[in-house]
């Protein structure tokens, strides 16, 4: 069996040059296989516009192109075969343009892998006489008034037409309410407007012309308020271009007599205490009211589980409180009155858990407003036996919350990215493994809370454990020596559910399937299940029980139908499918215990259309299954974990172009995901490294 695998990279030979007034121009790529190169590879390419390349003012179009197309094609290696080239031929013209950026991407390679230098950047540089299209930007004229008693107050901003002023240009724009307007205490609304609406219009530019002013009328009213913030901002140009300084903000000062209305606030008395085996444990907290008490007030109060209370582990859910609901009411204040008590009642019982935070959140106050101090936690000690600490993904320095693993294409050295609700610093891995060591897996091998990783020698067959903290190695030692090398780590999980990791094997010749069983880096015990067939594929272990022991997720590469191996340590307790899926195109990219139910759920991808699907898991029964949007191609799964420590598992995602990752939430007890992505950073030459027995095709 060879030691390596050929890996193709690409590298502009030929990467910025002026496109010429007619005909074409060839711009050259070359890809490079590295690696094992006794076999056939392949690989796709596509052209994309990229403001990614230096100089690059626009990104380019398919009109950019020879046959006003974008570009794509296949790249093929016969044995042997180390370099190709790919001609990506612009098309010329006489118009006036900036320079126009694009990226040829390399995707779907066959015999082969590809890493951070899949893509290779050209700039398309502009020859032609005359001059680019005119830029508008905006900026507030008067920024900051008082609002009036009544009628209307105009906010001025003016509209700046720079550059080639020949022709006619236009511009929409739009009115939001924001807090990022310096001085503003809240988001201005509709009513803040004249027509109780918020501003929309277009401003358009006749030939010569510059400047334009847009006015936006405030509503003057004699409501004592605090100062709101708004911001006017310029879309969808024509005959012209946009930049960043295409919004300004403005605030509407208060300017009316009296006391604004008083304030509410909340405090606990009690935030932290055991719940006790039975019945039920009091917490109590304290809103306050100050400012202006002499009125009637009220606020509504609820209950929701959080991760943000100190010491939580896990969020608690309705069946943590008397009555199995989560506590909601009113608080009213008479005149006079300043202080009142809400009691919350925690349900006692018998279950080991995790501790468990909530919070008691102040929502629509009458008479009265709220700040940042409407929220107050609580933290539910478990005072029974513990259970065995859940995996939800890579955590390296025992906190709670699940970490990044990532290593340099082009050292081999690791990082870590230790993560707090989704931000990251990071940490080189001190030591460096040779390069013939490579890491075939993640699991917390010594069942201390942090994770470790598990190598294998490329040549020998060796198998090594190295124990971590944070991103310092504690040990590292062989687990096993000279493995057969058609035996390969397919999946890491806790079959035992003692809190230690252990590891799947498969036999790549004989498809036979093994496990051995860990406590730290000794093997306490080898179990064989005897031969699979070859097109049942473990995709990863992982508990879809609840029981907490792992199970091993199949999936057929032929019939596309997923299979589940209920575990007890090296006993197959129950086989059976889950469910078929007539579409070959979907794959499972990631194992993620989306709802925080303690039973892992399924995320695929379709590798056609991009699209993201969802399945809630109970065993071997699909509860709910949902398909989400589609993932541009450039977007793969490259993990799953916790990494806001809500208890919850999320979807990391890695950008093939720029290198950027970011991170899908899961936002609720449902598995709901975040409709908005988590930037964390950009990671450009550096890999996540995924838990063995992931697809690494489907993302």
């Amino acid at each position: 069996m060879a030691t390596t695998i050929a890996k193709l990279s690409i590298a502009a030979t030929s990467p910025s040059q002026a496109e010429g007034n007619s005909g074409s121009t060839p711009f050259t790529f070359t890809v490079t296989r590295t690696g094992d190169t006794s076999g056939n590879s392949s690989v796709d390419y596509r052209v994309i516009g990229s403001l990614l390349v230096a100089g690059s003012e626009s990104e380019a179009d398919a009109a950019d192109f020879v046959g006003g197309e974008f570009p794509k094609g296949t790249v093929t290696f016969a044995a042997g075969e180390t370099s190709k080239t790919i001609t990506i031929n612009v098309a010329g013209d006489a118009d006036a343009e900036v320079n126009e950026g694009f990226a040829v991407v390399l995707i779907d390679p066959v015999g082969a892998i590809t890493g951070a230098d899949n893509v290779a950047h050209g700039l398309i540089l502009n020859d032609d006489s005359g001059s680019p299209p005119p830029k508008l930007s905006i900026a507030a004229t008067s920024p900051s008034q008082v609002e009036g008693n009544s009628g209307s107050t105009p906010f001025t901003f003016t509209v700046t037409r720079s550059g080639d002023t020949s022709g006619n240009s236009s511009v929409d724009y739009r009115v939001i309410g924001t807090i990022l307007a310096p001085g503003s205490e809240s988001e201005a609304d509709a009513a803040d407007f004249v027509g109780g609406v918020l501003p929309r219009g277009t401003v358009s530019f006749a030939a010569g012309e510059t400047s334009k002013t847009i006015t936006i009328n405030v509503a003057g009213d004699a409501d004592a308020e605090v100062n709101e913030g708004f911001a006017v901002v310029l879309i969808d140009p024509v005959g012209a271009i946009t930049g960043a300084d295409n919004v300004a903000r403005g605030l509407i000062l208060n300017d009316d007599s009296g006391s604004p209305p008083p304030k509410l606030s909340i405090a606990a008395t009690s935030p932290a205490q055991v719940e006790g085996n039975s019945g039920s444990t009091p917490f109590t907290f304290t809103v306050t009211r100050s400012g202006d008490t002499s009125g009637i007030s009220s606020v509504d109060y609820r209950v929701i589980g959080t991760i943000l209370a100190p010491g939580s582990e896990s969020e608690a859910n309705a069946a943590d409180f008397v009555g199995g609901v989560f506590p909601k009411g009113t608080v009213t204040f008479a005149a006079g009155e300043t202080s009142k008590t809400i009691t919350i009642n925690v349900a006692g019982d018998a279950d080991a858990e995790v501790n468990e935070g909530f919070a008691v959140v102040l929502i629509d106050p009458v008479g009265a407003i709220t700040g940042a101090d409407n929220v107050a936690r609580g933290l539910i000690l478990n005072d029974d036996a513990m259970a065995p600490r859940r995996w939800r993904g890579p955590d390296f320095t025992g906190d709670g919350t699940s970490d990044i693993l990532l290593r340099n294409g082009t050292t081999g050295q690791l990082a870590v990215w230790s993560m707090a609700n989704f931000a990251a610093s990071g940490a080189v891995v001190g030591a460096v493994a040779p390069v013939d060591w490579q890491v075939q897996g993640l699991g917390d091998f010594d069942g201390d809370g942090k994770a470790d990783l598990l190598y294998r020698h490329t040549g020998s067959g060796d198998i090594a454990v190295w124990t971590m903290d944070g991103a310092s190695v504690k040990s590292a030692a062989l687990v096993g020596s000279s493995l057969d090398p058609r035996w390969s780590a397919v999946a890491t999980g806790d079959f035992t559910g003692d809190g230690k990791t252990d590891i799947l094997w498969r036999n790549s010749e004989t498809t036979e399937v093994g496990l051995w069983e860990m406590n730290g880096t000794t093997v306490t015990r080898a179990a064989a299940f005897g031969s699979i067939p070859s097109e049942w594929v473990a995709v990863g272990a992982a508990d879809l029980t609840g029981d907490g022991k792992a199970d091993i997720v199949w999936q057929n590469t032929r019939t596309n139908d997923t299979g589940l191996w209920e575990m007890d340590g090296t006993t197959v307790v129950r086989t059976g499918l889950i469910a078929s899926n007539s579409d070959a195109n979907w794959r499972i990219g990631g194992l993620a215990d989306l709802d925080g139910d303690g039973k892992t759920d399924l995320v695929w991808r379709n590798q056609a259309t991009g699209q993201v699907g969802l399945w809630k898991m109970d065993g071997f029964t699909v509860t709910q299954a949902k398909v989400l949007d589609s993932i541009p191609d450039e977007w793969a799964i490259a993990g799953t974990g916790d990494y806001d420590g809500d208890g919850r598992v999320d979807i990391l995602w890695r950008n093939g172009l720029d290198g950027t990752i970011a991170a899908w939430r899961s936002v609720d007890q449902n598995g709901a995901i975040g409709a908005d992505p988590r930037v964390i950073a950009n990671a450009a030459g550096w890999d996540p490294v995924r838990m063995a027995g992931t697809l690494a095709g489907a993302g």
